[in-house]
């Protein structure tokens, strides 16, 4: 996209390819791009105060799935934790520059190919848009042209959700919270989220 701005002084940073239940998700998760931390640390929601995963361990919890002790510190258990759930992780963003790690800072260089994604995955259902970002990109450039003012009214706030032709069949697509850990006007902390994403979850 766009070389002006920031292009002449920060170099281009690559996101982390899909983690999570590769064999046959049921449930995609996309975000916008990694967090700086979770750059440094090569982890997914690698923030520690993000919500992203102790939200999975409070679902996880609730279905009656019993937690190794220090599950949520060491990030292959987080992964299989996911996986456990038949979930899979990727970001909109393949590459950007930026100088924080706020959305809207992004100069976002180039996209995932979601949909090519989605067509090697037949048993993905349902696809949660991590954030305002990721389901503003993922209307713009995953939703085909003739379903985008349906979708856009469907996922106009967060718990929105529709069910779309993507990648050869019908996926329903749900608008969710963001994890980030800075409160918004309606979700100020993990258990502000819980329902929503429970929802998600539980699909």
């Amino acid at each position: 996209m766009s070389d002006s701005g920031l292009s002449g002084l920060h170099s281009i940073e690559q996101g982390f390819p899909p983690a999570g239940d590769e064999s046959a998700p049921r449930l995609l998760v996309l975000g916008s791009f990694p967090s700086i931390r979770s750059k440094e640390k090569g982890e997914y929601y690698g923030h520690p105060r993000n919500h992203f995963w102790p939200i999975l361990a409070a679902f996880a919890m609730e279905r009656g799935i019993v937690l190794p002790p220090g599950s949520l510190d060491d990030y292959s258990a987080k992964i299989a934790l996911a996986s456990s759930l038949g979930l899979l992780i990727w970001d909109m963003v393949q590459s950007c520059r930026r100088q924080t790690s706020a959305d809207g800072e992004l100069e976002i260089v180039a996209l995932n190919d979601i949909r090519d994604l989605l067509g090697q995955y037949p048993s993905i259902k349902w696809v949660g848009l991590n954030g305002a970002l990721a389901a503003s990109l993922f209307m713009r450039h995953v939703v085909s042209p003739e379903n985008r003012l349906l979708a856009r009214k469907a996922l106009r706030m967060a718990g929105g959700r529709i069910s779309i032709e993507i990648g050869g069949q019908m996926r329903s697509i749900m608008y969710l919270p963001s994890t980030s850990p800075v409160p918004s006007r309606n979700f100020l902390s993990t258990i502000d989220k819980q329902h929503i994403w429970f929802e998600f979850l539980g699909a």
